[in-house]
């Protein structure tokens, strides 16, 4: 779909995405990369990059990745971990001032791209995203599940308690460890944790009362603390915003991202509410 079509959908959710971008608290989109620093659009949660001076950056094919709505073009996205880019290094990101985030204090969304090839049983998770800055403590974590777990290559969203026991799990129910871009949405509202897959709901979990709230607390991508679990793939357009985004927000206003559907299929807007 060209991107004409795309400012077609713009005008039909422009009064939806009027106040979009004052609830985005942090967007990473790696089009700014200046030797190891990562520029944060917001400016307040530039990412700094290890084990490279230079980030690993792909460039999008003449259509780029087919999202539910049409083609996102014209962009760069991070790889991390790429052999076929003769990397053997673990690469990561750390973001400065995660704490101010304040991940698990209040509702919030996290909405973005990933891309990963299929792995083996002996390689650990893919983790992609993580706010634990110790193997027990409380936080988010993010990872595609490996090969020997009954649901490999799915997204798994987990949610940890100070114990680092105390857990809620989140499955996506479709598999993306296929090598091609997909768009994810994890969103925090009213304590109930929910995850969206290319547009379509793919279920939610009631936290409960475990507290996530940590001032130590340490956001990183591609690894879970510096050390372990790296991802070996790519991830583009992260924004993470400050609310429980709805149907009636989209997560961009340019529509580079995909939307809080519910089951939205076939690019086809559902009634608005």
């Amino acid at each position: 779909m060209k991107r004409s079509m795309l400012i077609v959908f713009a005008c039909l959710l422009a009064t939806a995405t009027l106040h979009a971008d004052d609830a985005v608290l942090a967007y990473w989109d790696f089009q700014q990369v200046e030797g190891r620093v990562v520029t944060e659009k917001k400016g307040q949660f530039n990412g700094l990059l290890f084990n490279g001076p230079l980030p690993y950056v792909i460039g999008q094919d003449n259509n780029g990745p087919q999202t539910v709505i049409g083609y996102k073009s014209d962009s760069l996205a991070m790889m991390f971990n790429s052999s076929e880019q003769g990397d053997t290094k673990a690469d990561y990101m750390s973001v400065g001032n995660a704490d101010q985030l304040k991940l698990g204090q209040n509702d919030w969304t996290m909405t973005g791209w990933i891309k990963c090839a299929g792995f083996t049983a002996d390689q650990t998770n893919h983790m992609f995203i993580t706010t634990n800055a110790k193997t027990k403590g409380n936080g988010f974590s993010v990872i595609v599940l490996r090969q020997g777990h009954r649901s490999h290559g799915h997204l798994n969203v987990a949610l940890k308690g100070p114990d680092g026991k105390e857990a809620v799990y989140l499955n996506s129910r479709t598999r993306i460890d296929d090598n091609q871009w997909h768009w994810f949405a994890i969103r925090v509202q009213n304590r109930m944790l929910s995850l969206w897959l290319d547009g379509n709901k793919q279920g939610q979990r009631d936290m409960g009362d475990i507290v996530t709230a940590d001032p130590s607390a340490k956001l990183y991508f591609a690894t879970r603390d510096g050390l372990r679990c790296p991802f070996n793939g790519a991830l583009d357009d992260l924004l993470i915003y400050s609310k429980a985004m709805t149907a009636r927000i989209d997560t961009k206003g340019d529509l580079l991202g995909g939307q809080l559907y519910e089951n939205w299929k076939n690019g086809v807007l559902p009634d608005q509410p």
